[in-house]
Order: structure tokens, then C-alpha cells, then sequence
């Protein structure tokens, strides 16, 4: 149990695997700026926000005693090898960023957020992003349920009992 738990978060943080670059060293220092900038860094926060979660649940799957038990272990445990590790993404993201577009662009997309527009935009973003993510998945479960109905003969004839 102990192993399979340790595969499962190994798993669930592939994340921070290491991710080849093929960027432009000053595109790479460009996109840094920028997320820095941003104030995301790329969506760390969010991130593990959601790693978080996934971890409570399965330290409580795998025996904490309560909810609360599971998150004061993630919090206490594991949490700070996270946040420990966080730059490291931050820097896959950028280099993403900087495979992408050019240092012009990067600079250009700088200018906007430090408009008054750009501004506005950052500040609406995590809502934005929240909504749209909520939006996404309501839409996957509905499209999901129809199609499942809609092919259950098929499905059941397949084998498959949902």
C-alpha cells in the first residue's frame, strides 16, 4: 500500500518532470520577466492548489483519519518540497513561453499587462480561468452522460457496464 501510495503522488507530480528547452536563452529570460510580471508564474499557485487537493484525498484513501488529519499531513509533509520545488516549474513554464514566441513578442505581451487593459486583465484572469475550468468540466460531464446513453447498447455489447 505504502508503494502504491508513494507511485501515486510520484505520478501525480509529474509536473515537475523535467522538460527539454529549445529556447532562445534571452526569449527564456524574457518569458521569466514576464510571468513574473503576471504575478502567475505560470500558474504555479493554481497548480498546487490542485496537487493539494489530489494528495488529501489520497492520503485519506491510504489511512489518515479524518480529512483534516490528511490535510495537516499534505500541508506539514509534502506541501514544502512543492514550494520548494516551485521555481522549477516556473522556469519549465517560461521556457515554454519562450519556445513559442519570439523576444519581441514576449516584450510586446509585457507592454499590454502594463497598460491599464493588460491591468484589467490580470486582475480578472483567475476568475476567468476558474469559471472557464468549471464551464469546461460541466460541459465534458454532460457531453459524457449523452454519449454513454446514447451508445449504451453498443457500450453493454462491448463488455462495458457503466
Amino acid at each position: 500500500m505504502k508503494r502504491a501510495l508513494i507511485h501515486t503522488l510520484l505520478a501525480a507530480a509529474g509536473l515537475l518532470a523535467a522538460l527539454p528547452s529549445r529556447a532562445d536563452p534571452a526569449a527564456s529570460r524574457e518569458a521569466e520577466a514576464l510571468l513574473a510580471l503576471t504575478e502567475s508564474g505560470g500558474g504555479g499557485a493554481e497548480m498546487m492548489g490542485l496537487m493539494r487537493a489530489r494528495m488529501i484525498e489520497i492520503i485519506k484513501a491510504a489511512g489518515a483519519k479524518s480529512e483534516a488529519d490528511a490535510a495537516a499531513i499534505v500541508d506539514q509533509l509534502l506541501m514544502p518540497d512543492f514550494e520548494k520545488a516551485l521555481p522549477d516549474l516556473e522556469h519549465q513554464v517560461a521556457a515554454i513561453w519562450a519556445e513559442k514566441l519570439s523576444v519581441d513578442d514576449l516584450k510586446a505581451v509585457a507592454a499590454f499587462y502594463r497598460t491599464e487593459a493588460g491591468q484589467h486583465l490580470l486582475k480578472a484572469m483567475p476568475e476567468i480561468s476558474a469559471k472557464t475550468m468549471a464551464a469546461g468540466l460541466a460541459w465534458g460531464q454532460q457531453v459524457a452522460r449523452a454519449a454513454v446513453e446514447h451508445h449504451a447498447a453498443e457500450l453493454e455489447a462491448r463488455g462495458i457496464r457503466l
